[in-house]
């Protein structure tokens, strides 16, 4: 391909018996196989209409037969510098082609080696800093997917800390958290087997700025800047170099908390870094959300278990298929039966015979929505043994309003009644009341 190409003309090649330069040029052009060899016309016709005509089929010059050979050859050689480089310019691209194609097929660790400084060394730049991109935002959507499943709020922040300090390949980092109901900035560190809670007002400090105005602080020199404490570098011997502090938002847009890394290991954290942190607090906020709601559910569990255990009456929920769902420990003294025996259990179990009208209580609370109140009842045991009580069954209803149950309500008055019985042989039931109350 870098030397004249000389065609000879013969019935044995085209099949004709005589044949002309035109037709030997369209020929070439259509061809796959020689349509990428430069081919200069010398002809006879040494007129504009017939080098129109050359040039038009694809022709690289024209020169009419008389030409210098000196000439002939100044074109030639031009002619092969064009090939040659167009030749170049097709390896270049069809390397770019087959690079794309392997990142279409999911292969972003694909890169091409630059050498030179010519516009062919920019584009392959430009490849690899998109392969780099596009490896970046693989590795933080993993992460992020990973961390996805953890509720545990304590154990979450400890994964977030050390997947930024890594993505960021910083000395360390912190994550601190917004309290809005003290309006404070808090995190929590672990020194040796403890956990300590640290916290702050949310404008206090590089984190409070940050928090505050919803700005990213990149700073490069922490010593000279007014909103940097230098306290824990003093008291620990730790020396702050650079600070990359960022706030994160939730998909709501409200300000959730604050990110900061501390001391890239490379040098100073660049736009790049503040790219990067910005696409991972972006997808872990939706993690923190959660966790911090899962965290609120179990504070609420916790306590409403709390009072059930330390409730002095009975209360046992029940669902809309009349289930017993939940019983607390006064309820199961009461009903002097064991708890894993009733959750799950129908109502209509324990609740039959001599004690059926408390099944029918609860079915027409369910549809009538209005609490059934039964005063100084008895409730028949298993064994045969009987108490007194009062008995509370009430509706539960959900924040749709719609009918999720209901919940009975036992307090056993069984000694009281007795008392009052006692009493009421030496006084009147007026008297013995009020002594009771």
């Amino acid at each position: 391909p870098d030397t004249p190409l000389q065609l000879k003309c013969s019935n044995t090649r085209f099949g004709h018996n005589s044949i002309d330069g035109f037709e030997v040029l369209s020929r070439i052009k259509t061809s796959e196989e020689l349509r990428h060899i430069p081919v200069i016309m010398i002809t006879a016709y040494d007129t504009t209409e017939s080098a129109i005509e050359c040039i038009s089929a694809g022709a690289e010059d024209y020169l009419p037969g008389s030409s210098d050979p000196v000439l002939l050859r100044a074109r030639i050689n031009a002619s092969l510098e064009k090939k040659q480089w167009g030749d170049r310019q097709r390896e270049h691209i069809d390397r770019v082609v087959a690079a794309m194609t392997k990142v279409e097929q999911g292969d972003t660790v694909s890169r091409l080696e630059v050498s030179g400084d010519d516009v062919y060394a920019q584009l392959y730049r430009g490849f690899n800093l998109m392969t780099d991109g596009l490896q970046d935002a693989e590795h933080i959507i993993t992460v992020a997917q990973d961390l996805s499943s953890e509720l545990n709020l304590d154990l979450l922040l400890q994964r977030i800390i050390a997947a930024t300090t890594e993505l960021l390949d910083a000395d360390r980092s912190t994550l601190f958290v917004h309290d809005p109901k003290t309006d404070e900035l808090w995190s929590r560190v672990a020194e040796g087997i403890e956990v300590r809670e640290i916290r702050f007002p949310s404008n206090v400090g590089l984190a409070g700025r940050t928090f505050t105005s919803g700005e990213t602080q990149n700073i490069s020199d922490p010593y000279n800047h007014p909103d940097f404490n230098p306290e824990f570098d003093v008291r620990t011997g730790y020396r702050t170099e650079s600070i990359l502090c960022m706030p994160i938002t939730n998909k709501v847009g409200r300000r959730i908390g604050v990110t900061q890394v501390l001391n890239k290991r490379t040098g100073k954290f660049t736009t790049k870094d503040a790219s990067r942190l910005h696409a991972f607090t972006s997808q872990i906020a939706v993690s923190l959300d959660n966790a911090q709601l899962f965290d609120d559910v179990v504070n609420i569990k916790n306590y409403n278990e709390s009072i059930l255990k330390s409730t002095t009456n009975g209360l046992v929920t029940l669902d809309e298929e009349q289930n017993i769902v939940t019983v607390n420990e006064a309820a199961c003294a009461i009903l002097r039966e064991a708890r894993d025996t009733l959750i799950g259990s129908p109502a209509a179990d324990l609740f039959a015979e001599k004690n059926a009208w408390i099944l029918d209580s609860i079915l027409r609370v369910e549809e009538t929505g209005v609490e059934d109140i039964a005063v100084d009842t008895d409730l028949v045991l298993p064994g045969g043994d009987q108490i007194s009580m009062n008995l509370a069954v009430v509706p539960l209803i959900d924040v749709g309003g719609e009918n999720i149950g209901a919940m009975l309500i036992i307090e056993d008055i069984t000694s009281e009644m007795r008392v009052k019985a006692t009493m009421s042989r030496y006084m009147s039931k007026e008297v013995a009341d009020q002594l009771l109350a």
